[in-house]
């Protein structure tokens, strides 16, 4: 059906006026981040809140610690992407379960320094991979330690994680499941 004027619309969508953030006459956001790396911070910031988040101070000794022998793909901190090439797959693909399973055993061979400045191994409950898609989801279970912490974001949603895996799953646009 049709709704008139703003009827149809979701709660959120009408506070936010249109606007990318609540506007300041409907809430407050709080400005720090006392959870993200900067480098991670800079790019949620710009991408999400127009650039008003900030890092706090202290954050930025959170990092992966990588030996000169270990690969790039997986950086110190911030946000990487690893292409993998597929075609046709809507709701699971098989090729990024096999570089997920890669890049989750690379991360077991690296320690972590957390926000107090000690250091420690990785483990994998210290790894959160996150697929769009409970079959995806299924699947990377499959290939993954049983004690690998899968599943959708929902699953997720306000924890904190050293490392977060994302499979997008998905080849192309075309392939999106129910657009």
């Amino acid at each position: 059906g049709t709704h008139p004027g703003e009827s149809g619309a979701s709660t959120l969508e009408y506070l936010l006026e249109g606007q990318d953030i609540v506007p300041d006459h409907r809430g407050v956001l709080l400005p720090t981040s006392y959870r993200l790396n900067p480098s991670i911070c800079h790019f949620i910031s710009e991408a999400v809140y127009e650039g008003r988040l900030e890092s706090a101070p202290g954050n930025e000794i959170q990092r992966l610690d990588i030996n000169e022998d270990q690969e790039a793909e997986i950086p110190s901190a911030g946000i990487s992407f690893v292409g993998v090439d597929h075609t046709g797959r809507g709701q699971r693909s098989e090729e990024e379960a096999e570089v997920i399973k890669s890049l989750f055993s690379k991360c077991l061979t690296r320690s972590y320094t957390d926000i107090d400045g000690e250091t420690r191994r990785i483990t994998s409950q210290d790894i959160v991979v996150v697929a769009p898609y409970n079959s995806q989801v299924n699947y990377l279970k499959e290939v993954l330690p049983d004690n690998a912490r899968v599943g959708t974001i929902d699953l997720f949603q306000g924890q904190e994680s050293q490392i977060v895996l994302i499979s997008m799953t998905t080849s192309a646009r075309e392939d999106i499941p129910r657009n």
